[in-house]
């Protein structure tokens, strides 16, 4: 629960759609992001809910595609799953953007505790999930490796991106 002075609004732009109750100052607490910029039939997802629904979309591929699926425990680890084929073990590390910024989709390839970027000997394989069109691009990461943001552009048709190779590429394990 929250105190009743988080609730005060002081004016109409800062009101929830769903629930006038909630300030902005609380959702940005949460959520992490302005509430202005959010159109009222969107719903406010935190930047973590938006990564773990990544990740659950990328082990249920991957499960389907035949492969074992194996999680390390707590955050301390520089890859989110272990992909087990069955002759090697690849360390994936997950990226989610829940929306594009018009066609495009922006990823940010740096660990989220120290913004550093991922070294090749730290994992094996960036999945890019394209959370809205359930979308992923398996790029290994000598493609990505010392860059800082990686961009795919999903609904383009006959896309010629030099990721688009990467898209669903579940034969690279």
């Amino acid at each position: 629960p929250f105190a009743a002075n988080e609730c005060e609004i002081k004016s109409s732009s800062h009101r929830h759609p769903l629930c006038p109750r909630i300030s902005c100052r609380l959702v940005l607490r949460y959520a992490w992001r302005p509430l202005w910029k959010i159109n009222w039939y969107e719903i406010i997802l935190a930047s973590k809910t938006i990564g773990a629904a990544g990740e659950l979309l990328f082990h249920s591929r991957a499960l389907r595609q035949g492969f074992d699926v194996s999680l390390p425990i707590g955050d301390n680890s520089p890859y989110d799953c272990l992909i087990d084929t069955g002759n090697k073990i690849h360390r994936i590390q997950i990226k989610t953007c829940l929306k594009p910024d018009g066609k495009r989709y922006s990823f940010s390839l740096k660990h989220s505790n120290n913004d550093k970027v991922y070294a090749a000997n730290l994992i094996d394989f960036f999945a890019l999930v394209c959370l809205e069109l359930d979308v992923l691009y398996i790029v290994p990461i000598k493609k990505l490796e010392g860059k800082a943001t990686a961009k795919t552009w999903p609904t383009v048709e006959n896309g010629t991106g030099k990721f688009e190779k990467f898209r669903e590429a579940w034969d690279q394990f």
